[in-house]
């Protein structure tokens, strides 16, 4: 038996950048773990800081409805974390005690596949889980 599930989700810009001015850094720490904020924290183009924000936010949410669960049932958004590769490369990494909550034991060895696409109004995030073994 083979476990395959995709998520996706489309983040209008404008939203992000309107949470940031009305929240700011309590936003930033309800959605992103210590490490996104250190990462976003350096960008220096403004235009960049709120295309990475709404990246991560929209590859969070694609990754709640992979899951099947959305965010509830103990799955909060600083337990997906986004990070990239040196080259741009996005990944995701989820907590560990997540996914024995929400994953079924012999669906636990699971690889998740992460692509974003920036516009300039929109990011869209599509999150795909694949089972590294079948049983």
């Amino acid at each position: 038996m083979m476990f395959f599930s995709q998520g996706i989700d489309i983040v209008e810009n404008k939203r992000i950048e309107n949470l940031l001015i009305k929240y700011d850094e309590k936003f930033k720490k309800k959605i992103l773990s210590n490490d996104e904020i250190l990462d976003i924290n350096s960008i220096k183009s403004y235009k960049k800081r709120i295309q990475k924000i709404s990246s991560r936010f929209a590859a969070k949410e694609a990754t709640s409805k992979a899951l099947g669960t959305g965010l509830r049932f103990g799955l909060y958004f600083k337990d997906i974390e986004i990070f990239y590769s040196n080259i741009g490369v996005p990944s995701l990494l989820i907590n560990e005690k997540c996914i024995k909550k929400i994953l079924p034991e012999h669906y636990r060895k699971v690889n998740f596949n992460l692509t974003i696409s920036n516009e300039k109004n929109f990011t869209v995030a599509l999150v795909t889980i694949i089972s590294r073994q079948s049983i």
